[in-house]
């Protein structure tokens, strides 16, 4: 009798922990779903941007700017044109120093702190053109193509066991030959 209820004591702990393990990896198992979602999603949104350009009404970052945005022919470029404060734009990409824009017919640049995007959240899923380059260019889970020192971005992958690391940066390895030990 003594032996059936130390046994006891034993097996129901673990059989419980066992049940609340399986929970967790039922949980984990649908948050990596959702966060797959999530990311299908943002791909989406970042092709539907790119095919037909997103349409913002020009505000200046600044609340003492003047009251036009220079639009010019490249990111660091000359003027082309002046966008009115309240005028309508497409933009149809994310560079380093801002956004491609399209406005009147013409395609130019305008720098990151002339225009207040702040309404525009959508606007944060384009990844800027660089980036989207680089993936193009190099498939492996180095997304930068930076091949020895400084740091790289790593896509997000599952682990044997199951998991799901999510994208993120980290530095570079030293050399790619070789395993390290």
């Amino acid at each position: 009798m003594k032996r059936i209820f130390i046994i006891a004591t034993i097996i129901i702990p673990l059989f419980s922990f066992s049940q609340e393990n399986s929970k967790i990896d039922s949980l984990q198992r649908k948050i990596n779903i959702l966060q797959e979602r999530i990311d299908s999603l943002k791909n989406e949104i970042q092709e539907d941007i790119l095919r037909d350009g997103y349409s913002v009404i020009a505000k200046s970052y600044y609340s003492y700017s003047q009251s036009t945005i220079k639009m010019k022919d490249r990111e660091y470029g000359t003027v082309i044109d002046t966008i009115s404060i309240g005028d309508s734009i497409r933009i149809i990409d994310k560079t380093l120093g801002g956004f491609k824009v399209l406005f009147k017919g013409k395609t130019g640049y305008i720098g990151t702190y002339d225009i207040d995007i702040t309404e525009y959240p959508v606007l944060n899923y384009l990844v800027y053109s660089y980036l989207r380059e680089t993936k193009k260019l190099n498939r492996s889970s180095y997304s930068t193509g930076a091949s020895v020192g400084g740091s790289v971005n790593v896509k997000g992958y599952y682990r044997k066991d199951g998991t799901y690391v999510r994208p993120h940066t980290r530095s570079s390895p030293k050399s790619r030959g070789g395993r390290r030990r």
